[in-house]
């Protein structure tokens, strides 16, 4: 099984692959050096892979938090469990740039990045019939996906990611990292989201078809570039959405289960999660030490607030009482029981990640034909076949006098559906517009007032180390 084979990379990614984007005090260690020339045949850049794939493992930024980052700055989520105020930051849309969180999230995602460029650069130099038939270019095709995963959530939490025109896009590393080309400036966003999208282009057509949830595969690939069309927002790209949703639904190995249950009850062997994360033995020995853990950040001071809740409540919507549950978590001294998110709840704390699953197509779809103008009737479509395998009564396009009810009705669908799986919700109310011109997202946040407040702050530490960082323009509160 490939759990045996996550533990050899996390031994890699100690020892080889760790530098971080930006940031270097001094040059690369020879260890690093070592790194790219040990890779000379198959068997090496498959151990190579594993370490870039391992950074999925680590606490932080790809665990727990990526599921509440965004619903808090969505306005569904309420408590405080890490420092600093950080859970209020992320509702007030205003996190400073000196925050620990911010650093640490930037500095990961960097990791993975030149984990993978370093990758790209030794597999470049190993000959072809050192690996067997294709296996090159599926590495490759892996390797550039985690690269643009990486470069993604870059793009989709510290740049300009709605205005393509905007100067101020992620920074867009192609090369390892070392002291001598540290100074970098940041991409626009239009040169970014190319790049985003060439790599994800690449694992399109070379990688490999669908394995397990740990590995990357083609269909995974064009979910990840529907996901990009829509964040750029172009005409274009919401005209091309509905086609190839229907593409990942069709052609790619994956299957919706039959209902909403067995996606709660079949965790990582369901046949409709794409992707996921391992967490290694020694992980989840520490699970319930470390705040990172999805089961100790869901079962301890996180959890949905009221406006979360009437989403299901106004239609008491039946995913209700496979998505919640009371439980006790043990590890806290307490007698009350806490509501906790039993759909991806595992006592043993390995908790699956669905970074992305079948369903979302079905609500990516909708998403780009309601926004593109579509018939009520289309856009409720797709809408309806969550519904009905989730046992709820379909909608009915004589229900939706207005656009603005159409608009609200993908989001809570994506709420009930995704909700506190992977940020989704935040990404949805902040594309879709109301027919005032306004965000969605002012539904839901009242503090937001201003489409800078969708950008987090670069880091201090990187504006301090890299002289050619441009820090984003920051909207002054009234």
């Amino acid at each position: 099984m490939m759990k045996t084979k996550y533990i050899i990379g996390l031994i890699w990614l100690a020892t080889s692959l760790s530098a971080c984007n930006s940031l270097f005090d001094d040059e690369l260690p020879k260890s690093q050096i070592a790194a790219k020339e040990a890779i000379k045949d198959q068997a090496s850049a498959e151990t190579a892979l594993l370490g870039v794939y391992s950074y999925l493992g680590e606490y932080g930024i790809f665990s727990a938090y990526f599921l509440v980052d965004d619903a808090y700055r969505c306005g569904l989520l309420e408590g405080t469990y890490r420092g600093q105020n950080y859970e209020r930051y992320l509702e007030l849309l205003e996190i400073p740039s000196e925050h620990n969180e911010l650093l640490n999230k930037w500095k990961l995602c960097g990791q993975m990045i030149n984990a993978a460029n370093n990758l790209l650069e030794g597999i470049e130099k190993v000959p072809d019939n050192r690996f067997i038939e294709n296996r090159k270019s599926e590495i490759i095709a892996e390797t550039r996906f985690m690269r643009a995963f990486a470069q993604l959530y870059l793009m989709k939490h510290y740049a300009f990611w709605w205005d393509i025109d905007s100067e101020y896009g992620p920074l867009m590393r192609r090369v390892p990292g070392k002291l001598s080309n540290n100074n970098m400036k940041r991409s626009n966003v239009k040169e970014a989201y190319g790049m985003i999208l060439d790599d994800l282009d690449y694992a399109i057509n070379n990688g490999p078809d669908f394995s397990n949830v740990y590995r990357v595969s083609k269909g995974l690939a064009k979910a990840y570039k529907i996901e990009t069309l829509l964040l750029r927002g172009q005409p274009e790209d919401y005209a091309a959405v509905p086609q190839m949703a229907d593409d990942v639904v069709a052609d790619y190995g994956f299957k919706m289960e039959n209902t909403y249950a067995d996606f709660v009850k079949n965790g990582y062997e369901s046949t409709e999660l794409m992707f996921s994360r391992y967490l290694s033995e020694k992980k989840l020995t520490d699970v319930d030490t470390n705040v990172a853990s999805i089961k100790k950040l869901m079962c301890g001071s996180y959890k949905p607030n009221d406006q979360f809740f009437s989403i299901f409540n106004e239609e008491n919507d039946a995913r209700y009482t496979e998505a919640f549950d009371s439980v006790m978590y043990d590890k806290v001294n307490s007698t009350r029981k806490t509501l906790v998110l039993k759909k991806i709840w595992r006592s043993n704390g390995d908790c699956p990640m669905c970074y992305m699953r079948l369903a979302q197509m079905y609500l990516f779809k909708a998403e780009a034909l309601a926004t593109s103008g579509a018939s009520v009737k289309e856009v409720l479509a797709p809408l309806n076949v969550l519904r009905e395998r989730s046992g709820n009564e379909l909608y009915d396009e004589k229900d939706f006098t207005d656009r603005d009810e159409l608009i609200k009705a993908v989001f809570n669908e994506t709420v009930r559906e995704i909700g506190l799986e992977n940020g989704s919700e935040f990404f949805v109310a902040a594309r879709m517009r109301l027919a005032s011109g306004k965000r969605l997202l002012t539904e839901y946040n009242s503090i937001f007032r201003d489409d800078k407040q969708l950008a987090w702050q670069i880091p201090d530490d990187e504006m301090k180390y890299n002289i050619l960082m441009v820090a984003n323009p920051i909207f002054a509160q009234e």
